[in-house]
């Protein structure tokens, strides 16, 4: 039978890569966030008084 973790089924080791999984996910997605983030601002800095029209 082949476990989801490879062939350990020790429950620290399987403790230590959810943990560790849980870490790379939220990194993963607070890279994303920031990267969005500094995308917005460079476009509003791009687009300059002309994205104001939108904004009305």
């Amino acid at each position: 039978m082949r476990h989801f973790y490879g062939a350990s089924t020790n429950l620290y080791e399987r403790f230590i890569m959810s943990f560790y999984d849980f870490f790379s996910l939220l990194g993963g997605v607070g890279l994303f966030l920031f990267g969005m983030s500094m995308m917005s601002t460079g476009l509003k800095n791009a687009a300059g008084n002309q994205l104001k029209i939108f904004s009305k």
